[in-house]
């Protein structure tokens, strides 16, 4: 894959006399999608965080919520990331960099599609899901995977075989692949 890296589009457009602050990134926001002015939002692209649909979506529905007054914050733990390329890759969760990173003991789990029957009947055997754990309790904190046709697939299932056991927020439970 190769990209030629994007960035929020401010220039033009006069928002330098709304007095919302913007830097290089885009327009600064906070949780709730509130620019500096509080009564002013802004999402997506010209946010300049993740530049991806779905995570526009989730911060446009934040950005709402509060405009109604209700008190929303973005939880960007639960907003998948999707690129839509072959194979397609995408993750929902910590990366096992980021969760490294935040202190978590790890336990990681990876599963072949080229052993699942499914993904052998539709002739997509290349890729893999890959399950980032929290060790101790076993709590799932990130599914990264790279699959040609992983919009057809259904991931609870593999969660527990990724790890070897029970996954307890998808109420699985499959020792090994055999299980099947």
């Amino acid at each position: 894959m190769i990209a030629g890296g994007r960035r929020a589009n401010l220039e033009g457009i006069g928002i330098e006399k709304t007095g919302v602050k913007a830097n290089r990134q885009g327009i600064e926001v906070n949780e709730k999608m509130e620019t500096n002015m509080g009564n002013i939002y802004a999402v997506g692209d010209a946010t300049g965080q993740i530049l991806l649909a779905h995570f526009a979506m989730a911060q446009g529905v934040v950005a709402a919520e509060n405009a109604m007054e209700r008190s929303t914050v973005l939880n960007r733990r639960v907003v998948p990331r999707c690129i839509y390329t072959i194979p397609e890759v995408a993750a929902v969760g910590l990366s096992e960099k980021e969760a490294k990173k935040a202190g978590y003991d790890l336990k990681i789990g990876r599963f072949p599609f080229a052993a699942n029957g499914k993904a052998t009947a539709w002739g997509e055997r290349s890729g893999l899901i890959k399950v980032v754990a929290e060790k101790k309790y076993g709590e799932n904190i990130g599914h990264p995977y790279f699959w040609s046709a992983g919009d057809r697939f259904d991931w609870r299932s593999y969660f527990g075989i990724a790890l070897g056991g029970y996954c307890p927020r998808y109420r699985t439970f499959y020792s090994s692949a055999s299980d099947f």
